[in-house]
C-alpha cells in the first residue's frame, strides 16, 4: 500500500469513526429511551412519500448534471446520466472519503472517454450551482434564528455558514486582482472557468432553477417525515425554512455520509423553534436512513455490469 492510499484510508476510518463518535453523542445526550418511544409512531406512508421524493431529487440531479456537461460540449441521454447518478448517490453512502460518489463520477466519465478535465468540472460546476441556491435559499433562516429570545450556539453557527457562504461566492464572483495573483497558474485558470460557469447567462440560470427545485422537493420530503412523525403542523412551515441552513452545515466533509454532523446541527438548529429533541432526532435518522434505501438501486445498476462503456457520451461538433 502506497503512502498516499494509507493516508486516505486513514482519514476515511477517521471520518467513520467521528460520524459513530457523533450519532453515539447526540443518542447518548437524547435518551435511548425517548428515541425509542416515539420510534414505533413513525408513519409507513410518509416513509414512502418521503422516499419517493427523494427518487424526484436524483432524477433532477442527473438532468443537471447532464445539462452541465452539455454546456462543456457533450452530448447525453437522461436516461444515462440517471443510471450514472444513482451510482454515484450510491457510493456517496459507502465511501468513507471526501469525494465519495463525486469522485466515482469523474472517473466513470473518464472512463467514456470524456476528458479528466470536462468530466471533474461537470461535477464541480454542478455542485457548485447546488451550494450557491442552499446559501440563497438558507438566508431566510437567519433573521428567523436572530429573532428568538436567546442566542444560541447553533443560531451563532447557522449565521456563520450563512455570512460565509455569501462572502465565498462573493469573492469568487468579483475575482479580486491580488488574491487570484497569489494562486497557482493551473488553479487560477480553473477558479476563473469555475466563475464564468456560474456567470453563464445561457446556462446558469437553467442549472440554478433545477438546483432550487431540487432543494424544495428534499425539504418536502423531510417535511413530510416530520409530520409522519407528528410534529405539529405549524412548526413544519419554520422546519422549511430551516433546512436549507441545515443541510448547508450538513454538508462539511468531516463525517462519514453527513452522519453525526447532521443528527447533532438537526438537534441543536431545530430544537432552537421548539422541536423536541427526540423528534428532531428521530427525524434525522429516519431520513438519513431513506437516503441510504432510495441509493441502493446505484447498487442493483453495478450488479447489472452497467459499466457505461456503451453510454453515447459525443463531443459535439464547434464545442
Amino acid at each position: 500500500m502506497t503512502a498516499r492510499a494509507a493516508r486516505t484510508l486513514l482519514i476515511g476510518l477517521a471520518r467513520v469513526g467521528l460520524s459513530v463518535a457523533l450519532v453515539s453523542f447526540v443518542v447518548w445526550k437524547v435518551g435511548v429511551g425517548d428515541l425509542a418511544a416515539r420510534l414505533h409512531h413513525v408513519n409507513g406512508w410518509s416513509v414512502a412519500a418521503s422516499a419517493a421524493l427523494l427518487c424526484i431529487t436524483i432524477l433532477l440531479h442527473a438532468w443537471r448534471w447532464m445539462y452541465v456537461l452539455g454546456s462543456l460540449g457533450y452530448g447525453w441521454r437522461f436516461s444515462e446520466a440517471s443510471r450514472e447518478t444513482w451510482i454515484g448517490y450510491l457510493f456517496n453512502q459507502v465511501l468513507p472519503t471526501s469525494a465519495g460518489g463525486d469522485g466515482v463520477r469523474v472517473l466513470r466519465l473518464f472512463r467514456l472517454k470524456v476528458p479528466i478535465g470536462p468530466a471533474f468540472r461537470s461535477v464541480l460546476y454542478e455542485r457548485f450551482f447546488a451550494l450557491a441556491v442552499v446559501v440563497l435559499l438558507g438566508l431566510p433562516a437567519v433573521p428567523l434564528l436572530l429573532s428568538l429570545p436567546s442566542t444560541a450556539p447553533a443560531t451563532i453557527v447557522v449565521c456563520i455558514a450563512e455570512a460565509s457562504g455569501v462572502v465565498g461566492f462573493g469573492l469568487l464572483l468579483t475575482r479580486p486582482p491580488r488574491l487570484i495573483a497569489r494562486l497557482a497558474i493551473s488553479l487560477a485558470r480553473e477558479i476563473e472557468l469555475l466563475r464564468r460557469a456560474l456567470l453563464d447567462r445561457a446556462h446558469a440560470p437553467v442549472a440554478l432553477a433545477v438546483s432550487a427545485l431540487m432543494q424544495v422537493v428534499t425539504t418536502a420530503a423531510i417535511v413530510v417525515l416530520a409530520h409522519g412523525l407528528g410534529i405539529q403542523p405549524g412548526t413544519l412551515m419554520v422546519l422549511a425554512l430551516l433546512i436549507p441552513p441545515i443541510m448547508l452545515l450538513a454538508m462539511l466533509p468531516v463525517s462519514f455520509a453527513g452522519w453525526g454532523l447532521r443528527e447533532g446541527v438537526m438537534v441543536a438548529v431545530l430544537g432552537e423553534v421548539g422541536v423536541a429533541a427526540p423528534d428532531a432526532l428521530l427525524l434525522s435518522l429516519v431520513f438519513g436512513g431513506v437516503m441510504l434505501i432510495v441509493s441502493l438501486p446505484g447498487g442493483a445498476f453495478l450488479a447489472l455490469g452497467a459499466r457505461g462503456d456503451h453510454l453515447p457520451i459525443v463531443r459535439e461538433p464547434g464545442r
